[in-house]
C-alpha cells in the first residue's frame, strides 16, 4: 500500500502525521458516481487524507484485489439498489484477509450482509436487518490531524427505525464502539479478523440526514476519525531545524490487539525500542522512518513515515540601498538566490504602497512617491528561523556635486605602488551627501592608468622616475549616493630626487655631509653642516682637533686642572681624586669630595658632618642629621627604629621602649611587670593569684581572702587566722570556731551540749563525752537535731527527730524568723533537706523554728533548728 508524507509546518516545529489513502467503495448505480464523489470530496475537505477516491460497484468483480490493495482503508457506502450478489463481499473478506481496515456506513435500509460467503460481517447477525440492541461502550480516539471536534448530537443525528432487532447474539470479538442516549449502539466493530488477524472492520449506522445539513462537517470529521483510525500510523513532532533538532516519535494505534514490543529505525544507522522514543539528527537530509510492533496475540506490523531534518536558510541579502530623484516612479530590488530555502519579499514602511510584481527573485516596484521604502528579503524553508535583510529606497530632490579638490599633487619619484598622493574631497550643497570617486575618460585623462583611487584616497600604480615623465594628467569624478557627479582634470607632479652617492655610505651626494669620506651616520658634532670625519675642528672652538685636548667639546682655554692632558670639559675627575666630577662636591680639590651637611666644609675636616649637634665620635650616625643614636645597635637610629631595645614590643605599644627586658607596666607603679611581683597593686602577690586562679593583671580579680592578710585562701594555711591550721580547724572559714566534738555542725564555742549527750555543757560533768555516766532526766522522747548540714557528704543533710517514727499520727511545721511556714508533712519520716515546701528551692542559711504536734494529745515541742551548707 502507499504511504505519503503530510505536512503541518509551524514555526520552527514541524508536525507530521502520516496521511491514508482512502478508496470510498458505493454499492449502487452508475449514476449515483457524482454522489459517491460528493461524499470524497466532503471526507477529503478534512484535511487528513492524501488522496480520497469514489467508484461505483455496479458489476461482479468489477474491481480486483490489486486495485483495492493500492488503498489503506476502504470506505464501503451501501444504498438503495446495492444486494449481494456482485461479489463485493469476498472480495473485502480478503482485503480485509490481507491486513486492510473497511469502514461500512449504512446511509438506507439497505443488507449489510456482505455476501454470504463473508463471514466478518457476523457483526450482524445473518438475516438480521440490525444488531442487537445493547453492547458495552468504548470511545473512538480522537485522532491529532482532524481539527475539528466530535460531538455527536443525538437531538439532531436521526437513527431512525434502524434499530430493531429481536436478537442479542454477536459474533466473537464484535464489540459496541459508542452508544447514544438511549442505549443503542451506533458503531460496532470486529478487530484481528482475517488470516494474519491483522484485518479491521467497523459497521456504522445512521440516517442520511445526520451526516449532510448541519452535520455535515462534524459528520464527515467523524467518519475521517473512523477511517485514520482503521490503520495505525507513526506520529513525528518536534524541532527539524537541524542546528536545534529534537524529533520526539509515538504510534497511533489501529485499535487491534495490544502492542508489545517497538523496534525503531531512524534512517540513520540509529534506532530504538522504546514506545515513544526522541532523537537529535546530526546530519540534515530525508530519514526513513520504519517501526516494527509486535502484538498480544504474536502478530506484527511494519509502518513506514519520513522525517526531513533541515539545514539553516542561506544568509538573506536584499542588495544595496537605492537612491532615486524626485519624478522618478519605478525601482528594482534583487534578492540572492537561496540554495538552502526560498524568499520572498514584503513591504515594510513607506509613503505609500507601490504596485510590485515579483519574479523569483527581482522585485519590480512601481508608482512610487518621494520618500524612504523599506523592503525585507526573507529566506525561509519553514523550519528554521528565517533570514531576512532589508533595503532601503530613497527617493528626493538632490543638488549634484560643484567641485572636486585633493590635499597633494606631488609624489617623489622610486615610490611604491599603492603610495598615497592626496586624499579626495567633494563640494556638495547636500551636506549629509555621500560620494565615491573614480577615474574617467575625457579631457586630461591621458594618465589614468598610472593611478588608482582607493576609497577617496588617490594613489600611485606604479613607481615613478622622474627623469622618465615628471607630470601626469588624471581626470576624477566624484558622484553622490543620487548619482549626480561632478569631473575635474589634475596635474600630478613627480619630485626629483639626487641618486649619486660618491663615497657609497648610502646617503646621496645631494645631502651627504661628508660627501667623499663614508660616513653613514652622518655624525656633526658642531652642527657646522661638515661632518666630523671631514671636519679638522669638530667641536668649532678655533682648535684644531690635533691640538685639542678636548677635541669633542668646545674649551678655548684649554683648562686642564690636574695636568693629565685631557681638558677639564671632557676630563670626568678633574682634582684626580678617584671620584668623578659628577659626584665630587669639591672637583678641583683632590682631599675632599664629600660635604654631607652642605656646609661648605668637606666631611674629612668637617667634625659633625651631618650637622646634627652630635660631634662624628659620639655619633652612631655620623652622616645621618635624623639620627645619632641606635639603643639596640641593629643598624636603624631610634628615631626611624620602631622598637628601639629590639624586645618585639613596637615602642608606641611599649612601657619601657629603650629596656630589652621590659615593656609593660600593669599598675603603673613604675616597676615593668617582669621585676613587679603584684603586676596589679591589688596587695595579692602575682604568684598567689596565680596559684589560686584570679587574675594578677586585673586589680578588680583577687582571689578569695578570708581573713585578709594578702594571703589568698588556696595558699593561707590558717584562712581565718584564729591560730589554728586549717588542716586542723573543724571551721577553717570561722576565726570563733575550730571544734565540733559531737559533729552535728555547731562549734564547740556555740554548741550548749558539745558531746549531744542530751545534757546541757553547764550541767554535764564531761560536756566532751557523750558516754558521760551523769543522769539526766528525760523528760520529752522526741528530741530534734538542732543542726541540719544538706551538704551532701552524708553528715546532718536531712534534719532528724530521733523517736517520730512511735508517732505515726505526728505533724511537723517549720517556720522561718518571720513566722511565714516553710515546710509542713504529716508523718514525718526524717526526709527534710531543707528545701522550701513542696518544690526543689533551697532555703537560706539560718535559724528556723519547729513545731511537732505528736498527736498524742500532748501540748507540741517547739525549738529551734539551725540550717547550714
Amino acid at each position: 500500500m502507499k504511504k505519503i508524507i503530510f505536512y503541518v509546518i509551524l514555526l520552527l516545529c514541524l508536525h507530521r502525521i502520516q496521511a491514508q489513502d482512502i478508496l470510498i467503495l458505493y454499492g449502487g448505480q452508475t449514476s449515483q458516481l457524482s454522489q459517491a464523489q460528493g461524499y470524497a470530496a466532503n471526507l477529503s475537505a478534512t484535511g487528513v487524507f492524501d488522496t480520497v477516491d469514489a467508484v461505483i460497484w455496479d458489476a461482479p468483480n468489477k474491481y480486483d484485489l490489486n486495485y483495492l490493495n493500492d488503498y489503506d482503508a476502504i470506505m464501503v457506502v451501501t444504498n438503495g439498489g446495492y444486494n449481494a450478489s456482485y461479489g463485493m463481499g469476498d472480495l473485502l473478506k480478503t482485503y480485509v484477509d490481507n491486513g486492510g481496515g473497511v469502514g461500512i456506513f449504512l446511509f438506507a435500509n439497505a443488507s449489510i450482509e456482505i455476501g454470504g460467503s463473508w463471514n466478518y460481517n457476523a457483526l450482524i447477525p445473518a438475516g438480521q436487518s440490525m444488531g442487537p440492541t445493547n453492547f458495552g461502550t468504548i470511545d473512538i480516539p480522537t485522532h491529532p490531524a482532524l481539527n475539528y471536534p466530535f460531538v455527536i448530537n443525538t437531538a439532531t443525528w436521526n437513527v431512525g427505525s434502524l434499530w430493531s432487532s429481536t436478537s442479542n447474539t454477536l459474533a466473537p470479538e464484535a464489540y459496541s464502539i459508542a452508544k447514544f442516549s438511549d442505549g443503542r449502539p451506533g458503531l460496532q466493530a470486529r478487530e484481528n479478523v482475517g488470516i494474519n488477524g491483522m484485518g479491521r472492520v467497523i459497521d456504522f449506522a445512521v440516517s442520511p440526514s445526520a451526516a449532510t445539513g448541519s452535520n455535515a462537517v462534524p459528520g464527515y470529521q467523524l467518519f475521517a476519525n473512523i477511517m485514520m483510525w482503521l490503520v495505525g500510523s507513526i506520529q513525528t513532532t518536534g524541532d527539524t531545524c537541524l542546528a536545534t533538532n529534537s524529533v520526539s516519535f509515538s504510534f497511533l494505534d489501529d485499535g487491534g490487539s495490544p502492542v508489545v514490543s517497538h523496534a525503531w529505525d531512524f534512517g540513520d544507522t540509529t534506532s530504538s525500542t522504546l514506545a515513544a522514543p526522541s532523537k537529535t539528527y546530526t546530519a540534515a537530509g530525508v530519514f526513513d522512518i520504519t517501526l516494527t510492533v509486535v502484538r498480544q496475540d504474536a502478530s506484527s506490523n511494519i509502518y513506514t513515515d519520513k522525517v526531513v531534518i533541515s539545514d539553516n536558510p542561506t544568509a538573506a541579502n536584499a542588495g544595496e540601498d537605492i537612491y532615486l530623484t524626485s519624478g522618478t516612479t519605478t525601482a528594482q530590488l534583487t534578492g540572492n538566490v537561496p540554495s538552502v530555502g526560498e524568499g520572498a519579499w514584503s513591504w515594510v514602511s513607506g509613503p505609500n504602497t507601490p504596485n510590485a510584481t515579483v519574479t523569483d527573485n527581482v522585485l519590480n516596484l512601481s508608482n512610487l512617491m518621494e520618500g524612504t521604502y523599506e523592503y525585507q528579503w526573507e529566506i525561509s524553508n519553514g523550519t528554521c528561523l528565517p533570514s531576512t535583510d532589508l533595503v532601503e529606497i530613497l527617493i528626493a530632490d538632490n543638488m549634484v556635486p560643484t567641485d572636486v579638490t585633493i590635499t597633494s599633487m606631488e609624489i617623489t619619484e622610486n615610490n611604491e605602488i599603492g603610495d598615497t598622493v592626496g586624499s579626495l574631497s567633494t563640494t556638495d550643497a547636500d551636506i549629509d551627501d555621500t560620494h565615491t570617486y573614480s577615474l574617467v575618460s575625457g579631457i586630461g585623462a591621458e594618465d589614468n592608468e598610472s593611478f588608482m583611487i582607493v576609497d577617496a584616497e588617490l594613489q600611485a600604480g606604479g613607481p615613478f622616475d622622474y627623469e622618465t615623465k615628471n607630470t601626469y594628467s588624471i581626470r576624477v569624478r566624484s558622484t553622490d549616493r543620487f548619482g549626480g557627479f561632478f569631473e575635474k582634470s589634475f596635474l600630478i607632479t613627480i619630485l626629483d630626487t639626487d641618486n649619486e652617492d660618491t663615497d657609497g655610505d648610502g646617503i646621496q651626494d645631494a645631502i651627504d655631509n661628508c660627501k667623499y669620506v663614508s660616513n653613514p651616520d652622518q655624525s656633526d658634532l658642531d652642527q657646522d653642516g661638515i661632518g666630523d670625519l671631514c671636519d679638522d675642528d669638530d667641536d668649532n672652538d678655533g682648535i684644531l682637533d690635533n691640538q685639542d685636548n678636548c677635541a669633542s667639546m668646545a674649551n678655548a682655554n684649554q683648562a686642564d686642572e690636574d695636568s693629565d692632558g685631557l681638558g677639564n670639559v671632557c676630563d670626568e675627575d678633574d682634582d684626580n681624586d678617584g671620584t668623578p666630577d659628577s659626584e665630587d662636591a669639591f672637583p678641583l680639590d683632590e682631599n675632599e669630595d664629600t660635604n654631607t651637611d652642605g656646609d661648605g666644609t668637606g666631611d674629612n675636616a668637617d667634625t659633625d658632618d651631618d650637622n646634627d649637634g652630635t660631634p662624628d665620635t659620639e655619633d652612631a650616625f655620623p652622616l645621618d642629621p635624623n639620627e645619632d643614636t641606635d639603643t639596640d645597635g641593629d643598624g636603624t637610629g631610634d628615631n626611624a627604629d620602631t622598637d628601639d631595645d629590639n624586645d618585639g614590643t613596637p615602642d608606641s605599644e611599649d612601657a619601657f621602649p629603650l629596656d630589652e627586658n621590659e615593656d609593660t607596666d600593669t599598675d603603673g607603679d613604675g616597676t615593668g611587670d617582669n621585676a613587679d611581683t603584684d603586676d596589679d597593686n591589688d596587695g595579692q602577690s602575682d604568684a598567689g593569684e596565680t596559684s589560686c586562679g584570679s587574675d594578677p593583671l586585673d586589680a578588680a580579680s583577687m582571689a578569695t581572702d578570708t581573713d585578709g592578710d594578702a594571703t589568698p585562701d588556696c595558699v593561707d594555711t590558717d584562712d581565718d587566722n584564729d591560730g589554728t591550721p586549717d588542716s586542723e580547724d573543724a571551721f577553717p572559714l570561722d576565726s570563733t570556731e575550730d571544734t565540733d566534738t559531737d559533729g552535728d555542725g555547731i562549734g564547740n564555742n556555740a554548741d550548749e551540749d558539745d558531746d549531744n549527750d542530751g545534757i546541757e555543757d553547764s550541767e554535764d560533768t564531761n560536756p566532751l563525752e557523750a558516754d558521760d555516766t551523769t543522769e539526766v532526766p528525760v523528760e520529752e522522747t522526741v528530741i530534734p537535731a538542732e543542726a541540719l548540714t544538706p551538704n551532701g557528704d552524708g553528715i546532718n543533710d536531712t534534719w532528724v527527730i530521733p523517736g517520730i517514727d512511735n508517732y505515726p499520727n505526728n505533724v511537723v511545721k517549720v517556720f522561718n524568723r518571720w513566722g511565714h511556714e516553710v515546710f509542713a508533712v504529716q508523718s514525718y519520716k526524717n526526709d527534710w533537706g531543707g528545701l522550701y515546701k513542696d518544690n526543689r528551692e533551697k532555703l537560706p542559711s539560718g535559724s528556723y523554728l519547729y513545731v511537732i504536734d505528736l498527736g498524742d494529745g500532748e501540748a507540741p515541742l517547739q525549738g529551734w533548728v539551725f540550717l547550714n551548707y
